[in-house]
Formats: structure tokens, sequence, C-alpha cells
């Protein structure tokens, strides 16, 4: 079933699947970090606090992995055995790369891993500047 395209996303419409979701995906985090720029008050966080803005990064990282790697198993039409998708999104820094290596060769899951991480670091750093540069036109 065809979904009808969103206004202003034909622009969109040429992007591999991959490209599109690690597009949205920096969004989400950007306006995460944003949302938390909000949220935080003028003052340095608690512990307490700083608990809970690490709480929804590793929340918004375990759906993206969960729904990476069921969306990209389905792209190249691989069934991974057990639940290896849901495995990755639970403990990703030592679940992922075991998805990676079961679901193809291990020289594109190296390739693939090390852009995984790098992706991971970029869209953390975006976070970060979006959330720092709220707080600063806060103050």
């Amino acid at each position: 079933m065809n979904m009808p395209a969103m206004p202003g996303s034909a622009w969109l419409a040429g992007w591999p699947p991959n490209a599109r979701r690690a597009l949205i995906w920096a969004l989400v985090f950007i306006a995460a970090g944003v949302l938390v720029g909000l949220i935080i008050p003028m003052r340095p966080l608690s512990v307490r606090e700083q608990g809970a803005t690490d709480l929804l990064i590793g929340i918004l990282t375990s759906i993206m992995v969960y729904t990476w790697c069921r969306a990209e198993a389905a792209e190249r039409r691989v069934i991974p055995s057990g639940r290896f998708a849901l495995w990755a999104a639970v403990l990703p820094p030592v679940f992922f790369p075991v998805y990676l290596y079961r679901t193809r060769t291990a020289g594109a899951a190296t390739r693939t891993l090390m852009g995984s991480v790098l992706y991971y670091i970029a869209i953390n750093l975006l976070n970060a500047a979006a959330m720092t540069a709220v707080i600063e036109l806060r103050t």
C-alpha cells in the first residue's frame, strides 16, 4: 500500500532508505537536545537530572538501533536467527556487532560497524550542540 507523500518531502524521495533513516534519526537527536536544553533550568544539573537526560539518550539509541536493524533486514530480505534486533537494541555495544557479523560478510560488517560508530558519535555531538545552543540562548 503506497502512502501519500508529505508536502515538501519530494526532495527526500530520491534518497536511499538508509540515508532517509539517518537524517530522520539525526533530527530526532537534535530535537531531543533542544528539548533537554529547554527543560534544564539555568543552574548546574544535579546527578539525578543528568541521569534523566542520559536515560533519554539511551532510550532513543535503543529505539534507533532496533528500528534500523528491523528495516535493514527487511530491505535486504535477511531474516536473522533469534531476536538479534531486540538484543542489539537492549545492549548495543555487545549485540549490535553480533547482529552485523551474523547478517553479512566480515568485511561488510566491519565497514557497517565503523560507519555506525561514526554516525552515532556525530548524532550525539549534534544533540550536545543543540542542547548547548538552547541553553546559551536562554541565558
